[in-house]
């Protein structure tokens, strides 16, 4: 029984990270992406461009590194770690095509940043038991 939850759990979270990753390229290659806030798409934007613009790469990025690496944990890390890099390097370069959006140097290295404390706390957290609880209770259990 605990193979399947096993697996379901990892089932859902590569959905939840897949889902994660269209819609982070959605945004990334929009012209307008706060315009699914429909009427308060000009607040969003406002309170986006003063509060979340300078970082928001290198959180965004950073959530998709951490998704990837505990999502795809048995695929290897070269191969993880170089599909979001190229990922990270392509969203940014096909703004050129998309009006209204500049693609910037800046913004690839909060990628590459965001990826690599990302995809580093995921492998992490996967090399201590495999799961942020588990790691708990360990360190739990080593101090009683």
């Amino acid at each position: 029984m605990t193979g399947k939850v096993a697996i379901h759990k990892n089932w859902l979270l590569s959905a939840i990270t897949i889902g994660y990753l269209i819609a982070l390229t959605y945004a990334l290659l929009s012209a307008r992406p706060f315009q699914l806030a429909g009427p308060a798409e000009k607040w969003v934007e406002s309170y986006f461009d003063r509060y979340v613009s300078p970082v928001s790469h290198l959180i965004t990025f950073f959530f998709a590194g951490l998704l990837c690496a505990l999502a795809f944990s048995q695929t290897s890390r070269r191969l993880v770690l170089g599909t979001l890099v190229c990922y990270a390097f392509a969203t940014e370069a096909l703004q050129h095509l998309v009006p209204g959006r500049i693609p910037d140097w800046l913004d690839i290295v909060q990628n590459l940043v965001g990826l690599s404390l990302g995809t580093g706390l995921g492998w992490l957290l996967r090399r201590h038991n495999r799961t942020p609880r588990a790691f708990e209770a360990r360190v739990r259990s080593t101090q009683a």
